[in-house]
């Protein structure tokens, strides 16, 4: 199942008007042209890597009918692609045709199906961002699993219609794949699901991802996605802090961004609602202090954003340089300890980062660095925290599903192409909006003028934010304070 943005209600007016089903098949896309992109980077620092741990012998699961197996055969040469690790999950999206609401029960009479629409979608975390970003001209490397069933035939076959590597991906004939049914009522809500992920856990090795170890190290930026297991993720984050790659942490639900914890001082960058961020922050500090924060929409965003300050705080004195917070129709706050931190971008470890040199450059343009302007700039007396509050674009959503994966998407895919933190989640946020406007999880394609037009505008509108952001108490924590001078975006000022 896609990510989410936030923005179901704002879905449920299309959704009433339009029920001839939410998902179509996912399209067949044609294979993506290779590119010339444009410049080198400065380097943004991976986050500190911690002593070496005790090893673990980590066994494959025993599959002797895998497609894949570690052998000489495999591509180990360093290369400039972004590596992505996480699941391809079939989704199966169930839709009744009638408007009326749907109540699961029981069926006691032969005659209690509805009439309705069943459609398939290739999803998954880490294969949606991918997906985006092969939209977008970029050239990722996908490490997952799929098995030989007709989920694993329907994903695979999707993949490889995008032209893009399928070295990373294990197949197997005793590997079930992962699925997910979501159950729609007729006003688009959703009323039940029913997921089978295990796979991905159980087959997703570090065994697996340590074939692919030169072409993590040798890539600007590492993203996974919590559908690994606890042992993958720390395998993942070890193999990428020990050649000073940046690590994306994709949490993929309230309940699995807990998977953080024993690896968030190997984490660079972060992206998470509301709900997995104070789940995340709940997860490190080893308890239940940090309160759930609910945006009232009668006040301004800025008092949502005092809610959120202590679980920030964690955990980017913990180690994360650069934390991406949706806040549904309200855009995006992007957070880190420094400015600078926001400034710099990757280090591209090759000849040429694998973008489109036409939209960085427009972007360029549009977003100039360290030029962010905006209506209002609030500030307070020192820059130990640095926030910025992204908007989001006007939009008439018709699904959520896959708005988090092309935010993520169009932001990597930007920092891989030479563009500044600041930029890239600008072209990010532009890239989410696209994705609103469609039923499946990516659109088929982008028109880069409009991302580069949309992140020059949200660029323009950022609202800078600097302050002091002290270690809270975690009795603190639970509560936001009323304190207007002591909030680090409230004190306004109009530079």
């Amino acid at each position: 199942m896609g990510g989410r943005l936030n923005l179901r209600h704002l879905a449920n007016h299309y959704r009433t008007e339009n029920n001839s089903g939410l998902y179509p098949s996912a399209p067949q896309q044609q294979p993506v042209e290779s590119l010339q992109p444009s410049r080198p980077s400065p380097s943004i620092p991976a986050a500190p890597t911690q002593p070496p741990r005790q090893s673990v012998q980590h066994k494959q699961p025993s599959d002797s009918t895998t497609s894949h197996t570690p052998s000489s055969s495999f591509q180990t040469q360093p290369t400039t692609e972004p590596v992505l690790i996480g699941g391809m999950i079939l989704d199966i999206n169930v839709t009744p045709t009638t408007l009326d609401p749907l109540v699961i029960e029981p069926m006691e009479e032969s005659d209690n199906t509805i009439p309705g629409n069943i459609t398939y979608a290739s999803g998954g975390q880490a294969r949606n961002v991918a997906d985006c970003m092969s939209k977008l001209t970029a050239k990722p490397f996908l490490i997952s699993v799929v098995g030989h069933d007709m989920a694993g035939n329907f994903l695979f076959d999707n993949w490889k219609s995008t032209g893009l590597s399928d070295q990373g991906i294990l197949r197997g004939q005793n590997i079930a794949s992962a699925a997910i049914c979501n159950i729609f009522d007729g006003q688009g809500e959703l009323t039940a699901a029913v997921a089978s992920v295990e796979p991905i856990e159980k087959y997703l090795t570090p065994d697996w991802i340590e074939n692919f170890k030169s072409k993590i190290s040798s890539a600007p930026i590492l993203m996974v996605d919590a559908n690994l297991s606890a042992l993958s993720l720390e395998a993942s984050c070890q193999m990428a802090a020990e050649s000073d790659t940046p690590v994306w942490f994709m949490p993929v639900s309230v309940t699995k961004s807990r998977k953080i914890a024993p690896v968030v001082h190997n984490v660079s960058f972060v992206s998470a609602t509301e709900d997995e961020l104070i789940a995340m922050a709940n997860a490190i500090s080893g308890g239940e202090a940090y309160a759930p924060a609910r945006r009232v929409s009668s006040r301004p965003v800025e008092s949502f954003f005092e809610m959120l300050k202590p679980a920030i705080w964690l955990l980017l004195d913990k180690g994360v340089k650069v934390i991406v917070i949706t806040i549904g129709p309200d855009g995006v706050f992007l957070c880190s300890k420094s400015k600078s931190d926001l400034e710099q971008r990757l280090d591209i470890k090759g000849n040429q980062p694998p973008f489109s040199k036409e939209l960085c450059e427009a972007v360029d343009r549009t977003c100039p660095t360290g030029r962010v302007s905006g209506s209002s700039r609030y500030t307070l007396f020192s820059s130990d925290f640095y926030a910025v509050h992204i908007p989001a674009l006007s939009v008439l959503a018709v699904s959520v599903d896959g708005a988090a994966e092309c935010l993520v998407g169009g932001t990597i895919a930007a920092l891989c192409g030479g563009l500044d933190v600041m930029q890239s989640v600008a072209v990010g946020t532009a890239t989410a909006k696209f994705s609103l406007e469609i039923e499946s999880n990516v659109p088929r394609e982008f028109s880069l003028d409009k991302v580069a037009v949309g992140a020059g505008y949200l660029y323009s509108r950022m609202s800078t934010s600097i302050g002091p952001l002290t270690n809270q108490t975690q009795d603190h924590a639970a509560r936001p304070t009323q304190n207007k001078r002591n909030n680090l975006l409230l004190y306004q000022s109009n530079k």
